[in-house]
């Protein structure tokens, strides 16, 4: 939600017909967050459109669902009455929107830049022990990091961390990074691609 002028803007989404199983596992909502609410879990809090549809609309797949608001805004029994309203983008509508994209949503310093500061913790017990990676992140940069856990290594967990920290915050730049050491030492028997799959991922 964002408030400026006195006026409010806020976004949402309409679900169709998806597994909200995925859904909770792909939400992760603070515990005490949902307690607050009076609810069991992040499931027990979203639906599907389709399951309050008629019967006679059972069948739509999302496009069909799509077509039948747009007849229902126009008050149509048939899209081939509104086809004259239909906006085909031309080629200079496609630049603009790709020059948009590449100048904002394609821009790490737009997207990410001016963030504000969070923290995120990762942490995963392997064969060869318990990785646990603290991360302050402020304007999408890595400000600093902190690798705790029960895993052995010859070298000094410390030349991990500095090799990200003022690094920013990304799954490639992080890759890249610890591309450049050798986890091996670090995390003995802990896989490289597990340790670097653990750091690097975001959600």
């Amino acid at each position: 939600m964002y408030s400026r002028n006195g006026k409010t803007f806020s976004h949402g989404t309409l679900m169709f017909d998806v597994d909200t199983s995925a859904v909770e596992g792909a939400l992760k909502v603070p515990k005490d967050k949902i307690e607050s609410k009076g609810i069991k879990s992040v499931r027990s809090r979203v639906t599907n459109i389709k399951q309050y549809l008629k019967p006679e609309y059972q069948e739509l797949d999302i496009y069909g669902f799509r077509d039948e608001l747009i007849k229902h805004i126009y008050q149509v029994s048939d899209l081939n009455e509104i086809k004259d309203q239909q906006y085909q983008l031309d080629e200079e509508d496609i630049a603009a929107i790709e020059e948009l994209a590449q100048k904002n949503y394609k821009n790490w310093d737009w997207v990410f830049g001016k963030s504000p500061e969070f923290t995120v913790k990762r942490r995963r017990h392997f064969t060869g022990g318990t990785i646990d990676a603290r991360f302050k992140v402020d304007n999408g940069i890595i400000e600093s990091l902190n690798i705790y856990g029960d895993f052995f290594g010859t070298g000094d967990k410390q030349e991990v961390e500095q090799a990200l920290i003022g690094k920013k915050y990304e799954p490639d730049e992080i890759r890249k990074q610890l591309s450049e050491l050798d986890l091996k030492k670090y995390f003995v028997g802990i896989d490289e691609a597990d340790v670097v799959e653990l750091l690097a991922f975001q959600q």
